[in-house]
């Protein structure tokens, strides 16, 4: 399904595409998974599930005194190709949350734990910060960090990429 969503959009990809791709019947995905709807919000879930343990992963690396120049780094790197895919297939899931709950609650739950795993990294490495102070900047943080992604896909000068990391820089220099 991502990979369909990927290469025709959320709009082109239909049961029958699916199928295809996965190298089984529709009749038999049906069966198993249900209706496009259903397969859509599946989808969202798997996302959601995987961008969480991977985050996870990526928290529990950071350790020592640089663990949100760390971090900050590894939510700004280079994308490769991959990335790419996994950005058009996010982005068609958040538009998709406009109409459908079933969508939205997993992709809001992976906005809201992005911005707690930052701000528990903030507040680590800057301890006397307040809950709050430590949300807002996280926030922030994370909305560079998926403004960002969203652009990958016009692949833009390094120079853009450049200026996220350091408009997130500045943004956590205000906790110091």
């Amino acid at each position: 399904m991502e990979r369909c969503v990927a290469a025709h959009g959320l709009g082109g990809t239909s049961l029958e595409l699916v199928a295809q791709e996965a190298g089984v019947k529709r009749s038999i995905l049906r069966h198993y998974v249900g209706n496009r709807d259903e397969l859509v919000r599946a989808m969202a879930t798997r996302l959601t599930e995987r961008y969480r343990g991977e985050l996870r992963a990526l928290v529990r690396s950071l350790d020592g005194p640089d663990a949100v120049e760390s971090l900050l780094s590894a939510l700004f790197a280079e994308p490769s190709a991959e990335d790419f895919r996994n950005v058009v297939v996010v982005e068609a899931l958040i538009a998709a949350s406009e109409t459908d709950d079933g969508v939205r609650g997993p992709m809001a739950e992976l906005v809201e734990a992005t911005v707690d795993a930052v701000r528990a990294v903030l507040r680590k490495e800057h301890p006397g910060t307040d809950a709050r102070t430590a949300w807002s900047v996280a926030s922030g943080v994370v909305g560079l960090y998926f403004n960002h992604a969203s652009l990958h896909p016009l692949r833009l000068a390094p120079r853009h990429a450049k200026a996220a990391l350091d408009s997130a820089r500045r943004l956590v220099g205000t906790l110091a």
